[in-house]
């Protein structure tokens, strides 16, 4: 039989959890273009997380409009947590 830590099965599901709720905001909240750069950037599709030249590279932008974006996005994000009073 396996034995869990209950702290770490807490963690998970709080990480779980979260991943969810953000990925919910970023569905509602984003653009196509937005989605696309914030997954890549931050591994939300369970892949590694890419560097902004990985995703202009194969989006075929280019490094500083990724940031842009990036930036608008995740200002995008923090707008639609204070909207839903979630505190992540």
């Amino acid at each position: 039989m396996l034995q869990t830590d209950g702290e770490t099965v807490y963690e998970r599901i709080e990480e779980d959890f979260l991943r969810k709720t953000i990925q919910n905001l970023i569905a509602e909240s984003l653009d196509e273009r937005e989605k696309r750069i914030l997954t890549k950037r931050f591994g939300l599709d369970d892949n590694l997380p890419e560097t902004q030249q990985q995703v202009a590279d194969a989006l075929h932008i280019s490094r500083s409009y990724i940031s842009r974006i990036e930036k608008k996005a995740l200002r995008k994000l923090k707008e639609a947590i204070e909207r839903e009073n979630l505190l992540l």
